[in-house]
């Protein structure tokens, strides 16, 4: 019984947040981001695989809460920095803790995620960011 209730309460907050503005996104996931960045950059530090599939779910739970299983997600096609930023930040910790060149190319890869979360951040109206990104700069 509990369990239904629960699996009800997070449909019912899903489906409000789907309902969001569109240009609430960038806001939302410049926050996800703020909250996942500094778990990911730790799990990379203690070469901590572990912490990546509880982040995939949050993923999946925070992009299907803004449409992403929808026909047209407004909100994931009008931001693709925001979209992009928050589908690849675990890629790119991913990246720096699996051996060279076999998740992604580093070189490329890393400072794409990079600027996106900072696009992403500028859309959201942050001009700083402190906490970290996927190679490491501000």
């Amino acid at each position: 019984m509990k369990t239904k209730l629960v699996f009800a309460a997070l449909f019912l907050a899903t489906q409000a947040m789907a309902q969001q503005p569109a240009t609430d996104f960038p806001a939302s996931a410049s926050s996800f981001l703020a909250q996942e960045l500094p778990k990911m950059d730790a799990a990379v530090t203690a070469k901590d695989h572990n912490y990546f599939s509880g982040g995939l779910e949050r993923v999946q739970i925070f992009l299907n809460s803004w449409g992403l299983n929808t026909p047209s997600p407004e909100a994931l096609n009008s931001y693709p920095a925001c979209t992009e930023a928050v589908s690849d930040f675990l890629i790119a910790g991913l990246c720096k803790i699996s051996p060279p060149n076999t998740i992604c190319e580093p070189s490329t890869f890393l400072p794409k995620v990079s600027a996106n979360i900072r696009s992403c951040n500028e859309l959201a109206g942050l001009t700083h960011h402190s906490s970290g990104t996927p190679n490491g700069a501000p």
